[in-house]
């Protein structure tokens, strides 16, 4: 519609005799669809000149193999859901699996990015179903773009879940069991017995740190009656 607008503002500037709009709207439409066809063939053809084999391999990626409910084009744009080891470990693979493709190599760099945003947006909102279906070149060009979003997002998926398995299990656990170590008993109790610490830092009523705070399954034994009042009776 917006070109369809600037199209008759041009029309009229250059006193040109205008043309209906079903007849403009048709021509706009028209070009449109040669731009796209022009898009899809430079992008295909990128790839095979990248490698001969890379069309097929990511046309293989439709097929769902035996025993599975999933194609391998979705199971590889499944980000990780948990952050364990193990979902870590499978993050990697799946870097290593995508990058494998070498998508790396197509040279891309003349085609607009905000259209290969577009065509990576508009594979990944469609099943694999309806990619298979699509028509040679359109089909190669969508999943190239898929492809190459998906690497950048799978390294920036991976990447994150390391940040978070750093922060909750590794280095939070190790700074408490440190904490609690170097601490002498007499600086813990005047930690949690002083009065400006804000509510919720310390559990005074069992002289310990938060739960959140100590490292997961590990528990601590309250002080003796005897230690609370310092021994005296």
């Amino acid at each position: 519609m917006r070109c369809s607008t600037q199209a008759v503002g041009w029309l009229r500037r250059n006193r040109v005799l205008l043309p209906g709009v079903s007849v403009l709207a048709r021509q706009v439409s028209e070009v449109r669809t040669i731009a796209e066809k022009r898009l899809h063939a430079t992008i295909a053809q990128a790839a095979a000149r990248a490698d001969r084999e890379l069309p097929g391999q990511l046309v293989a990626t439709l097929v769902r193999p035996d025993g599975t409910r999933f194609s391998e084009l979705e199971r590889l744009r499944r980000p990780p859901t948990r952050t364990t080891g193990t979902a870590f470990a499978r993050a990697l693979e799946r870097v290593e699996e995508i990058v494998a493709f070498g998508l790396g190599r197509v040279r891309l760099n003349k085609i607009p990015p905000n259209r290969l945003a577009v065509l990576a947006r508009y594979g990944l909102g469609s099943k694999a179903a309806g990619l298979e279906r699509a028509s040679e070149p359109k089909r190669t060009a969508m999943l190239t773009a898929v492809m190459r979003h998906l690497e950048a997002k799978a390294i920036d998926e991976a990447l994150d879940l390391f940040q978070v398995l750093m922060a909750t299990r590794l280095i939070s656990a190790a700074k408490h069991e440190v904490d609690d170590k170097l601490m002498p008993p007499a600086w813990r109790k005047a930690v949690f017995a002083n009065p400006e610490l804000p509510t919720g830092a310390v559990d005074r009523r069992e002289s310990r740190w938060p739960s959140a705070w100590r490292r997961p399954g590990r528990t601590r034994r309250s002080p003796s009656r005897s230690s609370r009042t310092g021994g005296q009776s």
